[in-house]
């Protein structure tokens, strides 16, 4: 049985010394403040997609530099289904939310 695997952080920051950040996902929620919204299936083996609403945290029009950096988890799905592995209801801290994404 092949690993699934889901997004559990994703941030996105500037080139500013020192950087600004800010979480798009955080236990595997999406921010409500930048409606990200999961596409694809919670748990893939091959590719997972989202989106948000862009951003800057400048205040001035312009073109800047952002990095977008996630982390993945990976599960087997006896483990998903069981629930030792994987979101866990509560997980959401406020803000965030499972719900916010296509399932």
């Amino acid at each position: 049985m092949p690993a699934k695997f889901y997004v559990s952080e994703c941030t996105v920051s500037d080139t500013n010394d020192p950087p600004n950040s800010y979480s798009i996902i955080q236990n595997a929620c999406g921010s409500n403040l930048v409606k990200v919204e999961r596409i694809s299936d919670p748990y893939v083996v091959d590719k997972i997609q989202y989106s948000y609403k862009s951003f800057s945290f400048e205040t001035v029009t312009g073109t800047y530099d952002l990095t977008f950096a996630c982390k993945l988890q990976f599960c087997l799905q006896a483990d998903i289904d069981s629930g030792t592995c994987g979101y866990k209801d509560g997980d959401c801290i406020d803000q965030y939310s499972w719900e916010n994404s296509s399932d």
